[in-house]
């Protein structure tokens, strides 16, 4: 049989790629024009159409969910987040959930205070609502308190804008401070992580002693290493040790897992009969704490973290001297379905260069760059999510991560990146009939965008064209002259490369360009009227 297909007795072919209402209604009225020539009025308000329009309704709802379930069930075509998660697990791999930012804080003491002292676990520490635009919460959350004698701490020097610049230890305070500073006693670095609450001893659920029982905590998002899960089977509660899998418990062992769902809300799963024990029955007896926190609003600027909200001896102010770091929201679905299949590849250990880079990432690090550093060492180079330095949080976590993953003999290295200045003059000239203001707003965005932190790499090559397009490209103008695009530790204006880019990571693989947008003293922004 050759030729179209036709729909039997009336000579029309059949449309298979009409599954929408306008397209359905379109073809099922022109077969109606061919079977009964007799019927002309095929206006809105005939009878005959108002049928037509309710099947047209019902065909549209229902190939619409042929097509949904059809492109559902396949990884490449999957846009449900519940979906896509379903098709990662097959291959042994979770979406990460959002992640709590951390930083390293000074802790300033009045001036002349000593003794010793002591950083309780859940000591807790604020942002300024100006700095930050909310007032965020950070707590240092390790089980060990942090004590120390103030005796001999160095001294710090903050001038009137808030920089903190503290004394080498055994360095004398200057005799005459400059105006406006005021000295106190430093003491670095205590981490701290963004936390939004802390629940205690929630109750989970009241255990009926069957295999495979399974519960929700009630709050999302969970900070995963301050989750702790508690059993009452007669005699007190009972710390229960987390695992990544049942599958390889013993029946005795008092263990759970930790399942997330598609809006992130946490399932605590327990094993029974061969896979790790069930909890026996019991009224309220399964228990839970643990933070909640998380997203990108903890990627706090330098110096925000400033309020002791603990009270401890003697404490006047705190500091973050570096940018809060390693916040981010859930991972994206687009980026999993990339990542996941690296991830089975490297068959959950870390061997070649690429499988660091992957399981880096899939720990929550922005950028990873792996580098030989010797015959068995490797230098991880990460940069954490909202930019900056890993905080010493991320490293000591990002090693834990890591040491069962890593070949016996190989030792990583965890470093921060080698961060470039990249230094940008940019003259507009502007259109007579387009408000100024707005299209220098436009100009901000476009060229923030094209040098945004999410934008750049290691190993970058950054083109001065690019610019001129996306600028170019703003309706309302009529021209633009950079007059400065150039990299390096000092800010020279007039300074243009040459072919018109800039290469980053040719002596120091671990660079990356950083742009800190028009701030009028290494980038500048100017407009001027322009001809039509």
């Amino acid at each position: 049989m050759t030729g179209p297909c036709v729909m039997s007795g009336t000579g029309l072919p059949i449309g298979y790629t009409n599954k929408d209402y306008a397209s359905l209604l379109a073809s099922l009225q022109a077969l109606a024009r061919k079977a009964m020539p007799e019927w002309t009025d095929q206006s809105p308000n005939d009878l005959g159409v108002m049928l037509l329009e309710l099947f047209c309704a019902m065909g549209d709802s229902l190939f619409y969910n042929q097509d949904r379930i059809a492109c559902e069930s396949f990884l490449g075509t999957a846009v449900e987040r519940r979906s896509v998660m379903q098709h990662l697990r097959l291959i042994g791999y979770e979406l990460r959930p959002p992640l709590a930012a951390s930083a390293d804080l000074t802790l300033l003491f009045k001036l002349g205070t000593t003794g010793p002292v002591t950083i309780p676990q859940w000591a807790a520490f604020k942002t300024t609502a100006a700095a930050a635009g909310a007032a965020i919460t950070f707590q240092y959350i390790q089980p060990t308190p942090i004590t120390f004698d103030r005796g001999g701490l160095p001294f710090a020097i903050v001038d009137a804008q808030g920089a903190i610049v503290v004394q080498a230890a055994g360095q004398p305070l200057p005799a005459v401070l400059p105006t406006g500073s005021t000295a106190y006693l430093a003491y670095q670095t205590v981490p701290v992580t963004q936390i939004d609450a802390n629940v205690t001893n929630e109750i989970v659920a009241s255990s009926d002693g069957t295999a495979g029982q399974r519960y929700p905590l009630a709050r999302a998002p969970v900070v995963d290493a301050t989750l702790v899960v508690s059993v009452d089977e007669g005699a007190g509660p009972v710390t229960w040790t987390r695992v990544a899998s049942l599958l390889n418990n013993q029946p005795s062992d008092t263990s759970y897992s930790v399942r997330r769902d598609e809006n992130e809300k946490v399932w605590i799963e327990f094993g029974g009969a061969s896979y790790g024990k069930a909890p026996l029955s019991g009224m309220n007896n399964i228990t839970a704490s643990y933070c909640v926190g998380g997203g990108t609003k903890g990627n706090v600027p330098a110096g925000a973290i400033s309020k002791p909200v603990t009270p401890i001896d003697q404490l006047k102010l705190v500091a973050n001297q570096a940018v809060a770091s390693s916040g981010a929201d859930a991972e994206d679905t687009a980026d999993a379905v990339v990542r996941g299949p690296q991830i089975f590849r490297a068959g959950g250990r870390a061997v070649t260069a690429a499988d660091y880079v992957a399981l880096a990432e899939a720990f929550g690090v922005a950028k990873a760059l792996a580098l030989p550093a010797g015959w068995n060492t490797i230098k991880l180079v990460v940069a954490p999510a909202g930019g900056g330095t890993p905080s010493d949080t991320l490293i000591q976590d990002l090693r834990a991560y890591l040491e069962p993953l890593r070949m016996m003999s190989s030792i990583v290295e965890i470093v921060g990146p080698t961060y470039v200045p990249v230094y940008l003059d940019v003259n507009v000239f502007l259109l007579p009939q387009y408000a100024a203001n707005l299209v220098q707003q436009q100009v901000q965005q476009v060229v923030a965008a094209a040098l945004a932190f999410d934008t750049l790499q290691f190993n970058q090559v950054l083109y001065i064209s690019r610019l001129y397009e996306v600028i170019q490209e703003i309706p309302g103008v009529a021209g633009v002259d950079i007059d400065t695009f150039a990299a390096g530790p000092v800010y020279t204006p007039g300074a243009l490369p040459s072919g018109g880019l800039l290469t980053f990571g040719q002596t120091d693989p671990s660079e990356l360009p950083q742009w800190l947008g028009f701030d009028g003293v290494t980038s500048h922004l100017t407009t001027q009227p322009g001809s039509a």
